[in-house]
């Protein structure tokens, strides 16, 4: 009878126990990996389509803005002025003579439009859109307009 015992293959109750760690320890990792993964694969979404909508705004101001004045431009584009123009003396420190404001809400999104008058070039504008998905900045695109 014990010569059977002996002979009998398999493994034996740490063996098992080990394995079964090991695995887990493994799948967890992975889990952890594809948790992360799908985040950031969330966030980078969100950000190409914040961007993909700045980029469009810019266009659209691109579009409209020829023979336009900075408000008609706004108001052609449905944006509200969140202030009055702010006039700015130039100085070595101020590159702008001139900064305007707007904003709307869009998509579920805030965009804001800054349209800054440089001092030393006065025919360049600044133009500056942010995209804000729940108070948070998403995407910033700005580009220079030249009104001659």
């Amino acid at each position: 009878m014990q010569k059977s015992l002996k002979n009998e293959g398999g493994f034996s109750l740490i063996e098992v126990v080990s394995s079964l760690i090991l695995i887990t320890i493994i799948l967890l990792s992975f889990f952890g990996l594809f948790i992360q993964s799908n985040k950031t694969s969330k966030t980078s979404s969100t950000i190409v389509d914040s961007t993909y909508l700045a980029q469009n705004e810019m266009e659209n101001i691109f579009r409209e803005i020829k023979g336009r004045t900075e408000e008609q431009l706004a108001a052609q584009l449905l944006y509200t002025s969140t202030d009055n123009p702010q006039k700015i003396s130039c100085s070595k420190n101020n590159k702008f003579s001139t900064i305007w404001s707007y904003e709307k809400q869009l998509e579920g999104r805030r965009f804001i439009l800054t349209i800054k008058r440089h001092c030393q070039y006065e025919y360049l504008n600044s133009i500056v859109i942010e995209v804000y998905e729940k108070e948070v900045l998403k995407s910033k695109i700005e580009n220079i307009y030249s009104r001659k």
